[in-house]
């Protein structure tokens, strides 16, 4: 699958691991970057019980404006595209829906 696929969906969400990391936000931030510049309002989350508080990434969020929200629940995305996880992996909240699910792996390789 291309990133160009992507934008045949309209309600999107790009969900990043829990506690997200540099990488996870970095990843989380360029597809929906992808995907703001190309029309569609998607949405960037990641759930988990801890918000993000390391100096580093507060900086990073802040500088850069990502505009990542911590979420306790999903609505019915039509398209969920994790980034830097995978459901089952232990590192992401798994929230029910019935969402077509892509995972972003490494060079914007999507399955």
């Amino acid at each position: 699958m291309k990133l160009s696929d992507l934008l045949q969906f309209d309600n999107i969400i790009v969900q990043c691991h829990d506690n997200p990391d540099a990488d996870a936000l970095a990843s989380g931030f360029g597809v929906y970057e992808y995907l703001r510049l190309n029309g569609k309002s998607p949405r960037l989350v990641y759930g988990g019980r801890n918000i993000i508080h390391k100096s580093n990434l507060v900086l990073m969020v802040d500088s850069l404006g990502i505009p990542i929200e911590h979420v306790d629940f999903l609505d019915n995305p039509q398209l969920l595209v994790t980034v830097d996880c995978q459901y089952g992996g232990g590192n992401v909240t798994f929230f029910s829906h019935s969402a077509n699910l892509l995972r972003c792996r490494g060079n914007a390789e999507f399955g």
